[in-house]
């Protein structure tokens, strides 16, 4: 399962790639980058929810394990659009200054 959540990440890597060769909008450039950093922020949680758990305990506490990893995903996901947020606007005050 690890090895899948590892390379499940680089799919939008691909995607704007070809974009490069192609004229694609930049509504469906933001779109595949909002998209990608939800899948980055799924891939963390679960990539750290997998190597913590133990197998037999991922398997007899399925309700509790299903709750840890979505409100790990929500903290994850708030944060990072927090910080991204606060860094962007950090950026244009300093380079529209």
């Amino acid at each position: 399962m690890v090895l899948g959540l590892i390379l499940s990440a680089s799919d939008t890597v691909a995607v704007l790639g070809a974009f490069g060769h192609m004229e694609v909008g930049k509504a469906m450039e933001i779109l595949v980058v909002g998209e990608s950093l939800l899948n980055d922020a799924v891939t963390l949680v679960l990539y750290d929810y997998f190597i913590s758990e133990d197998e037999n305990n991922l398997i007899s506490n399925t309700s509790s394990a299903v709750f840890n990893v979505c409100w790990s995903l929500l903290k994850t996901f708030t944060f990072s659009s927090i910080l991204g947020m606060a860094f962007g606007v950090g950026m244009a005050v300093i380079l529209f200054a």
